[in-house]
């Protein structure tokens, strides 16, 4: 049981300006009917709820154990333990003389590999939202979803939606890549009720 991406485009849309960068989207609607976007304030389009970090009993350790994910430092510094908390909020610190791979006094930050499974709790589009800067890959069911990099002072949003099958678990695989400071929040949004997912 694959992911599977339904057709049409019907992800949420936040519209905003910055700075001297000047946009005026056209929205096109799938029977052909067009909105000129004229509008210099903040809108939102689609689903409002916020993103939300995603439960512990959704989430599958590595062995499958319910209550969150496998994380471990990709230098095996540490033991890998079980969280359902994927966030960071990393400051750079100085390497050990003995640290492998590592100059004595040169910055280091541990790069994070979250390892596990997903369950749906219904079927419907699902969509997932990474804020973070450095870089952040995600794989889920075996596929290579989302895979950014962007500099240290620029962390931002990227947003994927794919269609779960409800009461199944799908791997999934969230690995960032550190510099100079490392910041990652990964959350989802679940099917709006009454969705039609028929489309």
């Amino acid at each position: 049981m694959g992911l599977g991406e339904k057709t049409g485009w019907r992800s949420d849309l936040d519209l905003w300006q910055h700075n001297t960068n000047v946009v005026v989207p056209f929205l096109v609607s799938s029977n052909g009917y067009g909105i000129l976007w004229d509008n210099t304030s903040f809108t939102r389009f689609g689903d409002l709820r916020p993103f939300e970090p995603i439960p512990a009993v959704d989430l599958y350790n590595a062995g499958g154990k319910p209550g969150g994910l496998t994380v471990t430092p990709a230098d095996g510094s540490e033991t890998p333990r079980q969280t359902a908390d994927i966030t960071l909020h990393l400051r750079p610190h100085r390497t050990q003389p003995d640290q492998p791979g590592a100059a004595p006094g040169s910055w280091h930050l541990n790069r994070q590999i979250w390892v596990g499974s997903i369950l749906a709790p219904t079927t419907g589009d699902y969509q997932f939202q990474a804020y973070s800067n450095g870089g952040i890959k995600v794989w889920l069911d075996g596929n290579l979803v989302m895979n950014h990099w962007r500099q240290n002072w620029l962390a931002e949003h990227d947003q994927i939606r794919v269609h779960l099958e409800g009461r199944h678990k799908y791997p999934i695989k969230i690995e960032n890549d550190t510099e100079e400071e490392s910041t990652l929040e990964f959350k989802w949004k679940t099917p709006a009720p009454g969705a039609d997912t028929s489309l």
